[in-house]
């Protein structure tokens, strides 16, 4: 199954435009938002964890896919992340007229090892209270 990303944004695209592809599809892909150097800063703040992760326990969660989560305390560049200003315009046009004040709740890493099987295409709608579109 090949799925087409439809909500493609560049670093400097208009946080509202973004944020309403969220809203109206539950995603979107910012390209530019980490440069190479923060890339690689990301993924060696996050190895270590990756090479002790366990793989997934039944054939929906994945034979082959390791999971774990607690970024922002493992990881700097996970930390920068959540504070690029473009994430957080993001968050606060989605977020801020349903509240006074949010909090990051869970940041994880899905890997897939190689022949692993694609789950099917779904929401993970019983942890978030939102309706989706």
């Amino acid at each position: 199954m090949s799925v087409t990303l439809t909500n493609v944004f560049d670093a400097d695209a208009n946080t509202a435009d973004v944020a309403e592809a969220v809203s109206d599809d539950g995603y979107a892909v910012i390209h530019g938002t980490l440069d190479s150097d923060a890339l690689g800063a990301l993924k060696s703040d996050l190895q270590p964890y990756l090479d002790v992760a366990h793989s997934g326990h039944d054939p929906f969660m994945g034979s082959l896919t390791k999971r774990f989560g607690a970024l922002i305390s493992k990881s700097p560049a996970v930390q920068q992340l959540i504070m690029d200003p473009t994430v957080l315009a993001v968050a606060d046009h989605i977020l801020l007229p349903s509240c006074a004040r949010y909090h990051v709740h869970y940041t994880g890493v899905m890997h897939l090892e190689p022949g692993e099987t694609q789950q099917i295409l779904h929401r993970d709608t019983s942890i978030y209270p939102i309706a989706n579109p």
